[in-house]
């Protein structure tokens, strides 16, 4: 091991290590840019993440009749958002994972170099050199401040389903049921004046006109299931487009991060 490290490959194999954390770094740095770039106009986003986080809160504030905890929901969807099969998260986790193991096989090359009696020069170079290298990728960590990107973004999900969308379903389920309760009474009032009709002894309706009346009830009675069903219908061509541009969209990004990095 001594000769390896006195050889320089060991500094070359920390330069890797660097590398591969600096560019995972900077992939997710660009990632959460794009999306705090969206998250600033989220009802006109192209984003497929945050289009189907939209979709979810309209689902579950639906189901639930209202939502509890929107900064939670928000930081949920965040933590799902995946870049070529792995977390965003992940990703940007990766560089610090990687710069504590530089620091701690530079310990390690520095105690060996030591007890081998390497010269003090050669050991002092060494040291150097994996501390410039580690310094290096705290100072990509701080730079790219992906922390605070991340916060930014839950901060503008979270007043924009809160603020706007939260109002908007509410509004549009009491518009709703308005409307539906609306062509109940409709349909009572029709068959209550049908009823009261037949018990004073007005039976001269034609079956022209008993066939009209069967359509026009059948006809309320599928506007009612419409109203319940159009919102469900609206969303079923979104996924399949999210689910195709999805991957595309990642192929995309980590090309064109790779494409600037190797220029």
């Amino acid at each position: 091991m001594l000769t390896f490290i006195e050889s320089g490959v060991f500094i070359y194999v920390l330069a890797a290590i660097a590398g591969v954390g600096i560019i995972t770094k900077l992939v997710s740095a660009v990632r959460y840019s794009r999306l705090e770039h969206q998250a600033e106009d989220v009802a006109l986003t192209g984003d497929t993440y945050i289009r189907l986080w939209k979709n979810k809160f309209e689902n579950a504030y639906r189901i639930n009749k209202g939502m509890n905890d929107p900064e939670l929901f928000v930081e949920r969807c965040i933590n799902q958002c995946r870049m070529l099969g792995l977390q965003l998260s992940k990703w940007d986790r990766l560089n610090r994972v990687l710069c504590s193991v530089c620091l701690v096989l530079s310990a390690v090359a520095v105690t060996v170099e030591v007890r081998g009696g390497v010269e003090t020069a050669l050991v002092l170079d060494h040291f150097l050199t994996s501390l410039s290298i580690c310094s290096l990728m705290v100072f990509i960590e701080v730079f790219c401040e992906t922390g605070e990107k991340r916060q930014r973004i839950g901060l503008n999900l979270t007043e924009y389903f809160v603020n706007t969308l939260s109002h908007r379903l509410q509004n549009g389920s009491e518009t709703v049921t308005a409307e539906a309760e609306g062509l109940r009474r409709d349909l009572r009032d029709q068959e209550t004046d049908f009823k009261s009709n037949k018990k004073e002894g007005i039976h001269g309706l034609s079956r022209e006109e008993s066939r009209l009346d069967k359509e026009r009830e059948l006809a309320l009675r599928e506007s009612l299931e419409r109203i319940a069903a159009s919102r469900e219908l609206e969303d079923d061509g979104r996924r399949e487009k999210r689910s195709r541009a999805k991957r595309e969209e990642d192929a995309r990004l980590i090309e064109e991060i790779l494409r600037e990095y190797l220029r």
